[in-house]
């Protein structure tokens, strides 16, 4: 039986119906492609599962060899997709739930400071009503013991005061680092990549904002490994993990300060270069000398090396360039380099 994508092939030079169930299909991958790409839009922590589940999709429209198999590859789809839903959905839960048991604990707080303050301001109270009737007294002496009495009564019960409120200041302070440092841990795991530790795509685009605000030069690369899918296919999902974490940290390597790398999606990266052309190229360089070649990762059927090369994109940001065009001029040169890198083989 001949595979759905050489039927397409013979059907297109055959009928129009061959040309218009070969665009459905095109359009059907572009599809899954754009969900794949903008689905950490979303949610950042779930898009590595999404984009993997729909990479081994793709490799199964490839094979698709009738109808049936074509609609379990649609089946597939919906179910990576309701999955990443679902995942969605248990990440704004969790987010609504943390910032509810903060504004809980803040009204808890005032709560409490307010019943303290009540407290003392009745036992102030009692004191004044004390030392007014003292002042009606005709006994000096009487008058004279009343007021030592209240005096006591109230220095006591400033101090008191004034160490539930030291305390109760500490215990919000103490509460609001524990809650701080959780929501700063949620918030990188949110614009960090869990596989490879650089920032994620929602980070990048945070930060390149924030720098074309500020202005200044400013140089991008866009890179693109060759060949991951094949390592995928021949040695698993580990030894490709394993391929894009040692990558990573050779790319992070060459970064100077002031530059920033972060994992777009997939095989792709990003770079940010403080500065014009010639240190971005010069970055560039730097990539294929020392980041580019072989490396040893682990496989499922033990260590075996795995090739990390590719193509590069370097732009330059021009003045009153948005981001997005800036992004699209990079990743047209990423892609001119890596056709001519296939025409070479």
């Amino acid at each position: 039986m001949i595979s759905l994508k050489r039927y397409l092939d013979s059907a297109r030079g055959d009928s129009n119906e061959g040309e218009l169930l070969g665009s459905a299909v095109d359009s059907y991958r572009r599809t899954l492609q754009a969900i794949g790409e903008h689905g950490s839009r979303a949610f950042p922590g779930a898009s590595d599962s999404l984009a993997s589940g729909l990479l081994t999709l793709q490799a199964e429209l490839e094979r698709a060899s009738s109808s049936e198999s074509f609609a379990q590859a649609g089946d597939h789809a919906g179910r990576e997709i309701a999955a990443w839903g679902d995942r969605t959905s248990e990440y704004v839960r969790q987010k609504t739930g943390e910032m509810r048991e903060i504004m809980l604990m803040l009204a808890r707080t005032a709560e409490s400071a307010g019943e303290r303050d009540r407290a003392h301001t009745e036992r102030f109270h009692a004191f004044t009503q004390r030392l007014e009737r003292a002042s009606r007294l005709e006994d000096l002496s009487a008058m004279r013991g009343e007021i030592l009495q209240s005096a006591t009564e109230l220095r006591r019960e400033v101090e008191r005061a004034a160490d539930e409120n030291r305390k109760a200041v500490e215990r919000l302070r103490t509460e609001l680092s524990v809650y701080r440092s959780r929501l700063e841990r949620a918030d990188d795991q949110a614009t960090h990549d869990a596989l490879t530790g650089l920032v994620n795509r929602r980070g990048m685009e945070i930060e390149l904002e924030r720098r074309f605000a500020r202005g200044g030069p400013l140089s991008m690369l866009m890179l693109d490994l060759n060949g991951f899918k094949e390592v995928n296919d021949t040695l698993g999902h580990a030894a490709g993990d394993d391929l894009l974490r040692r990558f990573a940290r050779e790319l992070a390597a060459q970064l100077r300060p002031g530059d920033a790398a972060a994992r777009w999606g997939g095989d792709e990266f990003v770079v940010a270069v403080d500065g014009g052309l010639a240190e971005a190229e010069a970055f560039a360089l730097r990539v294929r000398q020392w980041a580019f070649g072989e490396y040893t990762v682990a496989a499922h059927a033990g260590p075996a090396k795995a090739a990390a090369s590719g193509a590069i994109g370097v732009v330059e940001r021009q003045p009153s360039e948005s981001l997005a065009a800036t992004l699209a001029r990079a990743d047209r040169l990423m892609y001119a380099e890596k056709a001519r890198l296939g025409a070479a083989r």
